[in-house]
């Protein structure tokens, strides 16, 4: 995660580690939920717990769990965390999300947080959470978080990067994160947060939403003229200079799965999720489209700064699109870069704007 965190902070993105889908179909060694074991009587009675999805994963693999109500008390259940293995019971009220992906993970999955720590001035996402009464604390205000008496606190990238107060934390209230954020993937990491939260069947929701939006721009693609194309993915970031946009973020990852290639030159993976590209080697970016990504620096809607670029070669087709999505992790970005996919290669829609995001985060979040 480290690597993560280190540029995000240099380039003066907000983020949140969404960790991407390995390929070599064995489970991540920092799966997010592990296994649940249900204490208290097993006459247990009624599940206090959403109904299980049937392609659910069952209590005691990754991402499954079991709440019930034991005598009239919640039961426990031991989850894997960046601090080691803690007994906690589902948890609803009184929720601290340790940064802003979490914040709108939470939101998503039905049970609002009661304060978030504002770890990238995420704009976007804290506005949504501004709007449904979620206060906003400083990041690594050890007072005010403990003011704000929260009875859990929750977080998809606060682990290692919390450092030495992650123990601080943990004296205030149950400190619950990942092992290893940035080696999760996406999916797990609401499930993760899901289990905490007795919302396991919602979290499936959300992700056969996500995915499967994914999957009918993939089957629409392959048979358009655009199908395999090969896709050049700039931004300026001015000072910083001109960078492709690799993974870990999630976009790459998306292009990949939805049957489009990257010029060779973007294919070198980079530390943090941007590779660097030096003044002559931008007439190398060669590919059949362009994607434009405006700068987090820049304000919202400005033309991205790339298109200025003299040494640029020639593209079929040229799409801009917001750096607050396509150059940050997060929940919100999975969803806004598929709507943005969707309206490049498939031709439904616009490409997303600031002005969108209402329209959008309804759309990933309606029942």
């Amino acid at each position: 995660m480290k690597r993560l965190v280190a540029v995000i902070l240099a380039l003066g993105v907000f983020a949140s580690a969404c960790g991407d889908d390995t390929d070599d179909g064995e489970p991540s060694s920092t799966s997010a939920a592990a296994e649940v074991q249900a204490s208290g009587s097993s006459s247990a009675s009624e599940s206090t717990a959403d109904p299980e999805p049937e392609d659910a994963p069952a209590a005691g693999e990754p991402g499954g769990g079991e709440e019930a109500a034991v005598d009239g008390e919640a039961a426990t259940f031991e989850v894997e965390t960046f601090l080691g293995r803690q007994e906690v019971s589902v948890a609803t009220d009184g929720i601290l999300a340790l940064d802003e992906t979490t914040g709108l993970v939470l939101l998503a999955l039905g049970v609002a947080p009661q304060s978030v720590t504002v770890r990238f001035n995420d704009t976007i996402s804290l506005g949504i959470m501004a709007d449904a009464g979620v206060a906003a604390l400083e990041f690594d205000n050890l007072e005010q978080v403990a003011a704000d008496a929260p009875q859990v606190m929750i977080g998809i990238d606060a682990g290692d990067d919390a450092g030495e107060n992650a123990a601080l934390y943990a004296e205030i209230a149950p400190f619950l994160t990942p092992v290893d954020p940035a080696d999760t993937p996406w999916q797990e990491q609401i499930r993760f947060i899901a289990l905490i939260t007795g919302t396991e069947a919602r979290g499936e929701q959300l992700i056969g939403r996500i995915e499967g939006r994914l999957a009918a721009v993939r089957e629409q693609l392959a048979t358009s003229e655009l199908a395999g194309a090969s896709v050049s993915l700039l931004s300026d970031l001015g000072d910083a200079g001109v960078v492709s946009i690799t993974e870990p973020f999630i976009a790459p990852e998306f292009l990949a799965q939805i049957g489009l290639t990257r010029p060779a030159a973007q294919q070198t993976p980079a530390d943090g999720g941007v590779l660097f590209v030096s003044e002559e080697l931008v007439p190398d970016q060669v590919a059949d489209v362009l994607i434009a990504v405006r700068s987090p620096f820049a304000p919202p809607g400005e033309p991205a700064a790339i298109l200025d670029n003299p040494l640029l070669p020639e593209y079929d087709l040229v799409a801009e699109v917001e750096g607050i999505a396509w150059a940050t992790p997060g929940l919100f970005s999975l969803w806004w870069v598929i709507a943005d996919l969707e309206a490049i290669f498939v031709g439904v829609g616009d490409v997303t704007g600031v002005g969108d995001v209402d329209a959008l985060w309804s759309e990933l979040i309606a029942p």
